[in-house]
């Protein structure tokens, strides 16, 4: 038989093939040959290519190499301003001896208090140089430890490590290590959202929003301001009671084309950054991953599979969840006024992993209009309605049939090629569309989970059957409305199992009245802006009380 847990160099000792597969139920190596003739069922074993279990691995060894790197250069910097710093003090020293050895009283007073000022200058620069030292290898030593929790652990769709020598090694506790790299480690359960207030507010700035995340690391909530294109870092003051602008980014600095524009930002759990950026001219779309300290894009992911045209009318909206990226495709043709969500693809890990057709009409505004919670994803449709979609296959028997055909088709052939060299395709065939009654003008949408074991946005990483995902499911979704009193209105849902032609009523002790919600900081808080003109208003965090 095939020998177990071998690199993808070795050959079958059966067939005298190269190992190309691996079986992770059967924890078994596998060749073309083995694959074709003792694991063709899928239903009894779950086959993937070394390639996809060696390329995480890969990736890990560029991240780390990339952070030593920064870490070296930050030291090399540090380093260099520390020499001026001393040489600089020793002149200052020996001019200080050159004004105690002066006759001149007057002349001696005026130099000692230029010396006196110049030192002060120069001890405030230091420890404004240390702490921002500090704060750097702060930062990279928590990436390091996200990488190290997050990027090295499979989830239960590849529940396994590969070590330097390309042994694929599974993992008994890499489940209880997923949630290692969420916002809030402690699993509270709650039952009801009791109350909401506001917490925090910055009151000295407005700013325009088109976007914004959260950074679990650096702590920091990153704003996208889409009319001038920069980003605005936030910090929460809890000593102070209020929200601090610390730095504001310039993307026209940094952006590779002059044509280019920054257009959404999303961020997964293992705090990296990604944003959508379109090129004015040709209007063509890519999705790069964001250097935070300066926004400089490190990397452009692979979005060939796209379909839809790069051609004016058609747009990219990008989402976070969980370790997933969502890239939702929008036609607005303003000629023809079709207003319409196209599509939906899906990313685990940078790569696509499956797309969805939505076709929904909608109406032409589209501001915060749409929140991915993994399993479903929630869209806005006029005014006071919204579209949920069930992403997760799982949920439909005649979806698990399809797909096991598809399965047995594709291993029938004899090129070798596995599943995941292309994307799975199909409709969504379950979409709901809801009136939420309360609400005249939506204009933002921010989804929480209820329970306390999934993720901030609802999607659960563990898969233990329909209890754990009906969790996901179930929460509350605050939808800001622009049309009257200009509130946040929240709905309390169950996504499963709310019906098509539903309307929903508003929990109405729970309405917050001049505030508009935008992203989540943790299950506790919500980042939100207050007094919105549309864009523009002041930061704030509405924090949620549970029983």
């Amino acid at each position: 038989p095939e020998s177990t847990n071998n690199s993808p160099e070795q050959q079958c000792k059966k067939h005298k093939k190269s190992l190309q597969f691996f079986c992770i139920k059967c924890n078994k190596s596998l060749c073309e040959k083995g694959w074709e003739v003792d694991h063709k069922d899928p239903s009894k074993h779950q086959v993937v290519l070394f390639k996809f279990i060696l390329e995480p691995q890969n990736e890990v060894r560029e991240r780390i190499q990339q952070y030593r790197d920064e870490c070296e250069q930050t030291s090399r910097s540090m380093m260099n301003n520390f020499n001026i710093f001393l040489k600089d003090v020793r002149e200052l020293q020996d001019k200080h001896n050159d004004v105690m050895n002066s006759s001149n009283n007057a002349e001696l007073q005026k130099r000692a208090d230029i010396v006196k000022k110049l030192v002060e200058n120069h001890k405030k620069s230091l420890k404004e140089m240390q702490n921002e030292n500090l704060k750097q290898f702060e930062v990279i030593n928590d990436l390091l430890s996200n990488l190290l929790t997050s990027k090295t652990v499979r989830t239960t769709q590849m529940p396994g490590d590969v070590d330097t020598n390309g042994t694929l090694v599974l993992s008994a506790t890499a489940n209880a290590a997923i949630g290692s790299g969420q916002l809030t480690k402690k699993k509270a359960k709650r039952t009801s959202l009791k109350s909401t207030s506001i917490k925090f507010v910055l009151q000295e700035n407005q700013i325009e929003c088109l976007d914004a995340v959260y950074n679990l690391s650096t702590q920091l909530v990153i704003c996208l301001d889409g009319s001038t294109n920069t980003v605005h870092l936030l910090s929460i003051n809890s000593e102070r009671n209020n929200l601090v602008l610390e730095h504001t980014l310039d993307w026209k600095e940094v952006r590779r084309d002059e044509s280019d524009v920054l257009c959404r930002i999303a961020m997964t759990s293992d705090n990296t950054l990604y944003a959508v950026i379109m090129n004015e001219n040709d209007k063509r779309h890519r999705v790069s991953v964001l250097r935070q300290s300066d926004l400089r894009e490190e990397r452009e992911i692979d979005t060939s599979l796209i379909k839809e045209p790069c051609r004016e009318g058609y747009r990219w909206e990008l989402i976070g969840c969980g370790n997933r990226l969502a890239i939702v495709i929008r036609l607005n043709n303003k000629i023809d006024k079709v207003y319409r969500w196209e599509c939906v693809y899906i990313y685990s890990e940078e790569r696509c992993t499956h797309r969805v057709t939505l076709d929904i009409e909608r109406d032409y505004y589209l501001v915060f209009s749409l929140c991915y919670i993994g399993s479903h994803l929630i869209v806005r449709t006029s005014n006071d309605s919204v579209a949920v979609v069930s992403l997760d296959e799982r949920d439909s028997i005649r979806q698990k049939e399809t797909e096991k055909k598809k399965n047995e088709n594709r291993r029938e052939t004899k090129s070798g090629r596995s599943e995941q060299h292309g994307i799975e395709e199909r409709r969504a065939t379950d979409i709901k569309h809801i009136t939420l009654i309360d609400t005249n003008g939506i204009w933002g949408l921010v989804w929480l989970g209820r329970d306390g074991d999934e993720d901030v946005d609802g999607y659960d990483e563990v898969e233990e059957g329909n209890r754990q995902r009906q969790k996901s499911a179930q929460g509350y979704l605050f939808v800001g409305d622009y049309a009257k009193d200009e509130k946040c209105s929240v709905y309390e849902l169950d996504l499963d199992r709310v019906k098509d032609g539903d309307s929903v009523n508003s929990r109405k002790d729970l309405q917050i009245i001049d505030m508009f919600p935008v992203c989540m900081i943790d299950k506790s808080n919500i980042f939100a802006i207050k007094g919105m003109p549309f864009f523009k208003g002041n930061p704030s965090i509405v924090a949620l009380e549970f029983d």
